[in-house]
């Protein structure tokens, strides 16, 4: 099991009539378990139709490949290929020799064609992780486009918060960086740009070595406040920026105390919170 400990930093006096507390909070693992937590890698690729141009969907398929022929045995991996519905190109294996080469020749038949609808291809990617082992969930998601209006995305995005973690790409310069945005944050991944093609490949193996670096699956911070207080906003400011006020679940037995998922954590994780509430708001540490 893993050590954490955590520090409360903050002005404990108020101005008169003052009711606003803020804090930085800083959570640090001291010790960490000898075998880290499972990972499970997902590859989730646009191949709608404008993916077709420039060679972004050749460029993509040769990321996905260096991807996969670079994952540990011990790692599992599944490959997702997303238009207007989701098509499941390789389900959760293994990254033995003999799947990865199946992968490697599925992967050859994705083609670019139709639309953009994310949230099936997240929806793909939840069931894909649920089916999972345990352990660590993360999964990079690369468009060059923009959802389809009527997608529910936010909807989506609700329901797999928590789940699986997203590093969310664009590619070329005609993305909408706003969902992708919002699907990292959603999601507690990052988002980039990937302005030429020909530089997937870097960024993909970056994104695998990030994830090879995680040691555990699940980090959670639960936050105590007095009754007739609440927190109006929390957000990680370090190792990366990440607004996590909208994912606190309160527990129906223990009213004031609300619950936040961190992103999985490093092998030696220092994670950084800012903290604003109304009123005298007191800090519980956990995780």
């Amino acid at each position: 099991m893993s050590d954490f400990n955590a520090q409360v930093f903050q002005n404990p006096y108020l101005p008169e009539n003052g009711e606003h507390v803020n804090a930085v909070l800083t959570i640090q693992c001291n010790a960490v378990q000898s075998r880290p937590d499972p990972l499970t890698l997902g590859a989730i690729i646009d191949c709608s139709g404008s993916m077709g141009e420039g060679r972004r969907i050749q460029q993509a398929k040769k990321a996905v490949a260096a991807l996969i022929e670079v994952l540990p045995e011990e790692a599992h991996f599944f490959v997702i290929a997303g238009n207007h519905e989701s098509a499941l190109v390789v389900p959760s294996f293994p990254a033995t020799p003999e799947n990865k080469i199946m992968a490697l020749s599925r992967l050859q038949t994705i083609n670019a064609t139709e639309g953009t609808a994310m949230s099936q291809w997240l929806q793909a990617a939840r069931a894909q992780f649920r089916s999972s082992r345990p352990g660590i969930h993360r999964a990079v998601l690369l468009t060059d486009g923009k959802n389809d209006n009527s997608d529910p995305l936010s909807q989506v995005l609700t329901e797999c918060a928590g789940e699986f973690q997203v590093d969310a790409r664009g590619v070329g310069l005609d993305w909408q960086p706003n969902q992708l945005r919002q699907i990292a944050e959603k999601l507690l991944g990052t988002v980039d740009i990937v302005a030429d093609p020909g530089h997937l490949q870097e960024d993909f193996l970056g994104i695998l070595k990030s994830a090879l670096g995680k040691a555990i699956a699940e980090v959670k911070i639960r936050l105590w406040t007095p009754q007739g207080a609440q927190a109006e906003f929390l957000k990680v400011v370090s190792p990366e920026i990440n607004d996590i006020t909208a994912l606190g679940k309160t527990d129906p037995t223990q009213p004031q105390l609300r619950e936040y998922p961190l992103a999985p954590g490093e092998k030696k994780p220092v994670i950084t919170i800012f903290v604003s509430g109304l009123s005298r708001a007191k800090l519980a540490k956990g995780c």
